[in-house]
């Protein structure tokens, strides 16, 4: 019996996007599941007697790992694109103008990441009874969560637009 490799470069980008989802998925439910299960824990604490379990580390390092990997895609993304847009490959694309679209999200997102930076809350946030006053921290977690409310607001935008448009062609 012969190992087979599997050619991943072969594969569709939807394909490849599967995968990808379906891993991150299984693998966020069984680290949950374990946290919850098994070792629930205040990692943050001022007792020298007290050990985490196990499980609570495990879910800090998987969520390091999955924001610096998402940083690291997020990078290379962005530089294939600069290249793609320097190099004119792809204005339309089966008539989509490939173009605007790159360019109006770009713009959005970037207007959207200043926006919220710029009006993020600086008030202290108690923390495992603490009060945590970390200006930059306070406002980098409040631009991430209202920049990640305001593209899912604006992905559901989308797909119903795309939905009704969809339906109105077909009818």
């Amino acid at each position: 019996m012969k190992l087979k490799f599997v050619k991943i470069h072969t594969w569709s980008t939807e394909r490849i996007s599967q995968c990808v989802l379906y891993m991150l998925t299984a693998m966020t439910i069984v680290i949950f599941l374990l946290f919850w299960l098994v070792g629930f824990s205040r990692p943050f604490t001022d007792d020298p007697n007290f050990n985490a379990p196990l499980f609570t580390d495990v879910l800090l390092i998987f969520m390091v790992i999955l924001a610096i990997a998402a940083f690291a895609l997020a990078v290379w993304a962005l530089w294939r694109e600069f290249n793609m847009a320097r190099q004119n490959k792809i204005v339309l694309d089966n008539n989509i103008p490939v173009g605007k679209i790159r360019r109006y999200v770009v713009l959005g997102t970037l207007t959207s990441v200043v926006l919220t930076g710029l009006f993020a809350s600086r008030d202290a946030v108690s923390v495992n009874g603490n009060q945590y006053t970390d200006w930059l921290g306070l406002t980098a977690s409040d631009l991430f969560v209202n920049t990640s409310i305001i593209m899912i607001v604006a992905a559901i935008g989308a797909v119903l637009y795309g939905a009704t448009k969809y339906r109105r062609k077909h009818q």
